[in-house]
């Protein structure tokens, strides 16, 4: 009898555990993204005397190639690619708020401007940068490589707001020496990446070694 007894406390005690409810799984945490690879920057090492990259690039970007240019000094464009997706790294930027565009306006004697709402300042590491979106159009950019002296006189210069996007920051190789690095993204961004995502590729700008 008494083993009868124990069987069927057994029972009702396995019975009231497989009722029990099963605790809540704590969710784990999506891993860090790993930071993306250092791309091998020897030619702008050798050109500027420091090589700069992010440690962050939204999914499905890799180095695609650098280019050192002639800018009133040497100027590198270290670039990203996914797809027909680009990101340049462009650095020391030494026309910052309108590069070239600027400077034909200026020699042509025009004075147009970028349309307000185009502009706005975003913080970097706790320090302000600028953010451009969009660029003067093609015609316009047209209009200032083959300069009609007459037909600028009267020419009303357009703004594309979708071809690009751009962000101005100062960065600091060491206590005494500061550069503006540009970040540009370039066909329809506001489709593919946010400035919030720029904001993290210029926080993430490191030297190389």
């Amino acid at each position: 009898m008494n083993k009868l007894i124990i069987g069927l406390i057994l029972v009702m005690l396995l019975a009231a555990v497989s009722c029990a409810p099963s605790p809540t799984p704590v969710p784990t945490p999506p891993p860090a993204p790993a930071p993306a690879p250092a791309p091998d920057l020897d030619g702008v090492q050798e050109a500027l005397g420091y090589s700069l990259a992010p440690d962050y690039m939204p999914e499905g970007f890799e180095f695609h190639l650098y280019q050192v240019m002639e800018v009133g000094g040497p100027v590198a464009d270290v670039v990203y690619r996914k797809s027909n997706h680009h990101i340049f790294v462009r650095y020391p930027q030494r026309h910052p708020w309108g590069a070239v565009s600027s400077l034909l306006q200026e020699r042509l004697g025009l004075d147009w401007q970028r349309p307000e709402d185009a502009t706005s300042i975003v913080k970097v590491n706790g320090k302000p940068a600028t953010v451009i979106r969009g660029m003067w159009s093609a015609d316009t950019l047209q209009q200032l490589a083959k300069p009609d002296p007459e037909l600028l006189r009267d020419f009303i210069p357009e703004w594309d707001y979708d071809f690009a996007m751009s962000l101005y920051l100062e960065y600091e190789l060491s206590d005494d020496n500061s550069i503006v690095v540009k970040l540009e993204t370039i066909f329809d961004p506001a489709e593919w990446i946010t400035t919030e995502e720029m904001v993290k590729i210029a926080e993430s700008l490191r030297q190389l070694d």
